[in-house]
């Protein structure tokens, strides 16, 4: 019975992909990302990296829209200062995220090939153990808008690259000194969360069919 379901299954994934690919109405994309954000007087920059699966419906000959899942890892901007002996990289920490988003894609021509702009707008969540031991999720809200362009392979597969703009909401530990009451140190310092947008770049390409 479970052969069956499986089989079933299979089946159903295929003929969608298939009629996608013959009637040019559906497109199932691998695409790899990896953006740059950068440091402000707040907070350090970040490196993410991540994989998604997209699938986009053709609305109209040069419009589509779709949405996506994806899975990647980051050095999480969650401390921003040095104070002593802490170093960048007590103040960071390496998180895995999982980000859903919704996609906006209009062609500049109906052909195959040719260049486009995207509009990706979604959420981006991880999981950072902060000093005090409790687990923050120290991203949010993402809009990414890009340009790019396709190269037809045939007539089911095509790549695809472009870059563009990645501004994301991220939390992050914000220190605040003060003089200590400590003969030896000179400042002590709490640490509250704290939230600002971030503008980064992003590069992606990938592989459509």
């Amino acid at each position: 019975m479970m052969k069956l379901k499986t089989l079933a299954i299979f089946l159903i994934i295929s003929t969608s992909v298939l009629y996608g690919q013959n009637n040019k109405t559906h497109t199932w994309s691998f695409q790899g990302n990896y953006d740059i954000m950068e440091s402000s007087d707040d907070v350090y920059g970040s490196d993410i990296y991540s994989a998604s699966v997209i699938y986009e419906y053709q609305l109209r000959p040069k419009l589509a829209i779709g949405g996506g899942f994806g899975l990647g890892t980051s050095n999480a901007m969650v401390y921003d200062y040095k104070i002593g002996v802490i170093e960048e990289d007590d103040l960071r920490d390496k998180t895995q995220i999982i980000k859903i988003f919704g996609r906006v894609k209009y062609k500049f021509s109906d052909t195959p090939s040719g260049f486009f702009i995207n509009c990706d707008l979604g959420y981006v969540n991880g999981s950072v153990e902060g000093w005090d031991g409790s687990n923050n999720n120290p991203f949010g809200i993402n809009i990414v808008p890009s340009v790019g362009a396709t190269l037809s392979l045939n007539s089911n597969y095509s790549v695809f690259f472009g870059a563009g703009l990645s501004l994301q909401r991220i939390k992050y530990g914000k220190v605040d000194t003060y003089p200590s009451d400590v003969p030896w140190q000179l400042l002590d310092y709490d640490v509250t969360m704290a939230s600002k947008q971030t503008s980064g770049f992003q590069l992606y390409a990938g592989i459509s069919f």
